[in-house]
């Protein structure tokens, strides 16, 4: 017999959907909240725009056995920012509470902060750097396995992330899209977020970050923390998403975008989404 027939799974099944369902996912009128919902199937396409550039993709999403339970996603992805551009193929299985997935990908950074072994590659050198067009263009694969547990609590969501990360990149080097400095190999990436969930406005809740990376002859440990907000604006887009997420971490001299001239961690993301496929009942 199969584990999703058995009777506690459906049990564990009809509980989340009442969680996922609730009061404001039960009207007509789809909630601002959503993005925490299980995704719909289908085949979808995915415009972002961001702070620092824009990105595309197309994602298939196949149930297991129905939505509630759990889903089968593969996306591809292709993303151009003021700092690099990236290809990459991703795939994730969602069961109830959890979700596994990997990802792979290519990286061309056209500007890259590097320095000397032992050196800071702090803010100020990277804007002076970008005065005087003295970076380098480089490029290097990466890839990543994480998981990710997802626990409702009616009005507090409750959401972890996990990530082994292998990177290509050159040593002592800026990176963008985590916004601290590191040398190439495996990283662990953890975050979790306990989220505060609205029909109306949205969900917001602080956020954490910590990360574990090469460094010269040593591993460094980084704990960042913030907020993270999200909401449906509804601007002529039925599926649409502002994401605003911040990550501070004071008195360090190379975290975050030196363009801000603050060790902060900034994403700011509009989201359309767009289902071209319905894959039935």
């Amino acid at each position: 017999m199969r584990l999703g027939r058995g009777r506690w799974t459906r049990a564990l099944a009809a509980a989340l959907a009442a969680a996922w369902v609730r009061e404001a996912g039960a009207s007509p009128k789809q909630g601002r909240d959503y993005f925490l919902d299980p995704p719909q199937k289908g085949l979808w396409a995915h415009g972002d725009a961001f702070t620092l550039g824009a990105q595309a993709s197309l994602e298939s999403r196949t149930p297991i056995e129905d939505e509630t339970f759990g889903t089968l996603a593969l996306r591809a992805s292709a993303l151009a920012s003021i700092g690099f551009s990236e290809a990459a193929a991703h795939v994730d299985v969602r069961y109830l509470l959890f979700t596994f997935g990997a990802s792979a990908g290519y990286r061309n950074v056209w500007r890259t902060y590097q320095g000397a072994p032992g050196a800071a590659v702090s803010r100020e050198l990277r804007l002076d750097t970008d005065r005087d067009s003295s970076f380098e263009t480089r490029a290097w694969g990466w890839g990543e396995g994480r998981g990710r547990l997802v626990i409702p609590l009616d009005r507090l969501w409750f959401v972890t992330n996990h990530a082994v990360r292998w990177e290509g990149s050159p040593s002592n080097a800026f990176d963008w899209f985590h916004t601290n400095v590191h040398d190439g190999g495996v990283l662990y990436r953890g975050d979790a977020v306990l989220f505060v969930r609205s029909a109306s406005l949205g969900a917001l809740g602080p956020y954490a970050r910590y990360m574990d990376m090469p460094r010269g002859d040593r591993r460094r440990g980084e704990l960042a923390a913030g907020i993270f907000y999200g909401v449906r604006l509804g601007l002529k887009q039925r599926d649409d998403l502002l994401s605003v997420v911040v990550l501070a971490r004071p008195g360090d001299d190379e975290f975050g975008f030196h363009v801000l001239r603050l060790p902060l961690w900034t994403m700011v993301l509009y989201r359309a989404s767009f289902r071209l496929l319905d894959y039935g009942p």
